[in-house]
């Protein structure tokens, strides 16, 4: 979120982009049934 704000997004327009990344995992975590695990990252 802090990103995306730091870039010019509107605050919706961030949120958005969050709940959908935390959705994308979220269903990949119960489609294949695994534990979650963050990739690290790069900052």
């Amino acid at each position: 979120y802090q990103k995306l704000r730091q870039r010019g997004k509107a605050h919706g327009t961030a949120v958005g982009a969050v709940a959908r990344k935390l959705t994308h995992i979220i269903f990949a975590i119960l489609r294949d049934n695994k534990p979650y695990e963050p990739r690290p990252t790069l900052e």
